[in-house]
């Protein structure tokens, strides 16, 4: 009876286990996926509306994402922005960026971008 219970008790153990694991690389997988989508250059532009000069403003914010895990932000009115950064999650049509070691007009704290 001992032996069936221990006997039991490890395969249910090195299944759990393995379940995990295998859940743990499938995630892994998924980031590194996303990571990867990410490289490149990213742009966000706009207008805002006349105020009292009668003409419209246009703006826009560029982030370029390196392989080597660095980050650059650019844009008008001037900006610049750099440091390193890291996908901390990754959800099906949703990064968790983080920025960290950074320079540039938006100071140095750490961020993480959504």
């Amino acid at each position: 009876m001992k032996e069936r219970f221990l006997f039991g008790f490890f395969l249910f153990f090195a299944i759990a286990t393995s379940a995990c694991s295998v859940a743990a690389q499938n995630n892994k997988d998924a980031t590194s996926k996303n990571e990867d989508l990410i490289i490149g250059t990213w742009r966000l532009d706009g207008e805002l509306p006349a105020n009292n000069t009668g003409h419209g403003f246009h703006w826009f914010l560029e982030y370029t994402f390196n392989t080597d895990g660095t980050f650059m932000l650019t844009g008008y009115p001037p900006l610049m922005q750099k440091g390193k950064y890291s996908v901390v999650k990754s959800e099906e049509n949703k990064l968790t960026v983080d920025l960290y070691e950074q320079s540039g007009n938006f100071g140095t704290k750490d961020k993480q971008i959504e």
